[in-house]
């Protein structure tokens, strides 16, 4: 249940947001704009919208429901171009949406590839994924070791078609964790390398924004753009800082200050003396 009543007034600048948008595609080459959970908070709709006047045609989304309210919204506008799940099908509900409102569902696991197939088989239509694959987060997707069995179902499974290959990059935005970047990147391209050779001419990505911006070797096809998007520099206090220099933060979140008083030096303020006044200050009591 939303909160019915508080004092936010949150700003969002569509310009920062296309502005951004403009810095990364000059960094990569087709951009995949991730918009999940209404586009980071931004308004789903209007960043697509936004989006669109710069060329976007690509949008990722995390459920496939939140992928169905898109696809409406994108009809009801005038937007056309290619919805894709992060999740994939995660509820038995969500299975006909993939057709009905022709989202690309990410597949990482043999559970979802099963379904689909069977899905796929009764409706007689193909159904396009993006195969999902872990190369170091340890979150979800298909192994390196599963490449095998997988090409293997894949040439069972004739309605289910793969046109993009992904993975996720877990220290692309710490400079000093860059040996494990090289990791990933080595598995993934060994992983669509062995899925062209079994006939699949998968667009291949791997690159976030971090990688987007410090990592050109690992853009493949096509490159998926997040937070950056929204104004974060993924660097941000590190070394590799100056890789985001022109990102601009697209929202504004003002709200009252409820109260100003003095704090006298060796005070201690809210729950778990979380804070020691280092000196005598005045602080302000935000309502948020």
């Amino acid at each position: 249940m939303s909160i019915s009543y508080n004092m936010f007034e949150v700003r969002i600048r569509l310009a920062a947001i296309r502005a951004n948008y403009r810095l990364l595609a000059s960094r990569g080459s087709r951009l995949l704009a991730v918009i999940k959970a209404d586009a980071y908070g931004h308004g789903l709709s209007e960043v697509a919208l936004a989006l669109s006047k710069d060329g976007c045609d690509s949008f990722a989304v995390g459920t496939v429901q939140e992928g169905a309210t898109l696809r409406e919204k994108m009809d009801a506008i005038g937007i056309t171009g290619r919805v894709i799940s992060l999740l994939g099908p995660m509820v038995p509900d969500d299975h006909a949406l993939l057709w009905s409102h022709q989202i690309i569902p990410f597949v990482g696991s043999f559970r979802q590839l099963e379904e689909l197939a069977r899905q796929a088989a009764k409706i007689g239509k193909v159904l396009p994924v993006s195969l999902k694959f872990d190369t170091g987060m340890a979150r979800l997707g298909f192994t390196l070791e599963d490449v095998p069995r997988l090409c293997d179902r894949l040439r069972e499974a004739p309605h289910v078609r793969p046109v993009m290959a992904s993975s996720h990059l877990a220290t692309a935005d710490e400079p000093e964790a860059q040996d494990f970047v090289h990791i990933q990147g080595e598995r993934f391209a060994t992983i669509v390398d062995t899925l062209h050779d079994a006939g699949h001419q998968v667009e291949a990505n791997i690159a976030n924004s971090a990688g987007i911006l410090g990592h050109p070797a690992l853009h493949h096809q096509s490159q998926r753009a997040g937070i950056a998007l929204y104004g974060a520099n993924p660097y941000a206090g590190t070394a590799w800082e100056h890789l985001g220099k022109g990102l601009s933060p697209a929202m504004e979140v003002r709200t009252r200050i409820a109260a100003v008083h003095a704090l006298p030096k060796g005070r201690c303020i809210s729950y778990g003396c979380t804070y020691t006044a280092e000196r005598d200050m005045r602080v302000a009591i935000v309502a948020a």
